[in-house]
């Protein structure tokens, strides 16, 4: 079962950077060697001035380094790798080992608003008030939202890339982009966006047709 625990953070970056603006952030991926933490990023708008507002602001952040980043006008969203400050100390990976451990999987993490959405798969009900008392210790959350959904969700990565794909007509007849545009612009080699793209097409049609 899929369960999405809700909460603020202010100690993270990412929270503070959501808290007044009209921008939604989530981590497609996050790596950790050596002490270092790189994430990769998706921040998308409803506009591209709130978009462009996002941008000037995120270079104003001490914990983080912005590596790469790449902005789309439409849908209005910013594709960026960024690494954190060692001395950050972000629970979340001590709370994905957490997870690996007790067989649960990590599918999502939204900041949006100045909270945390972390979403995990567990395998039981008597799991999720532990993982609620864990979650309220590493990050020291006095309240907890708790959004429980049944069947397995697409992972962040797989969502953006439909979500790109859709938007930019890879799907219309006739397509108005060529899976070597899309490569290019996800920074993809081809055959690992077709495998993508096909793969997570399956998961969503097994999920509507279930």
């Amino acid at each position: 079962m899929h369960v999405t625990y809700v909460f603020p953070y202010d100690r993270c970056w990412a929270c503070r950077f959501t808290t007044n603006r009209n921008v939604e952030l989530k981590i497609l991926s996050r790596t950790i060697s050596n002490g270092r933490m790189t994430e990769e990023v998706q921040i998308s708008a409803n506009s591209i001035r709130d978009l462009d507002d996002a941008i000037a602001q995120l270079s104003g952040y001490s914990e983080i380094k912005l590596e790469r980043v790449v902005k789309l006008d439409k849908p209005p969203l910013i594709l960026a790798r960024i690494a954190v400050d060692p001395s950050f100390a972000c629970p979340m990976p001590s709370l994905v080992e957490l997870a690996v451990s007790k067989k649960a999987h990590l599918t999502d993490e939204v900041i949006k608003k100045g909270q945390l959405q972390v979403g995990l798969e567990l395998e039981s009900t008597k799991d999720i008030p532990i993982t609620e008392g864990i979650v309220r210790s590493q990050f020291s959350a006095s309240k907890v939202g708790i959004v429980q959904r049944r069947g397995r969700r697409p992972s962040p990565k797989s969502h953006h890339i439909l979500n790109v794909a859709f938007q930019r007509g890879y799907f219309d007849v006739p397509k108005k982009v060529s899976i070597n545009q899309l490569a290019k612009e996800l920074n993809m080699p081809v055959s690992t966006l077709d495998i993508d793209i096909r793969r997570a097409l399956r998961r969503h049609l097994e999920k509507t047709l279930e």
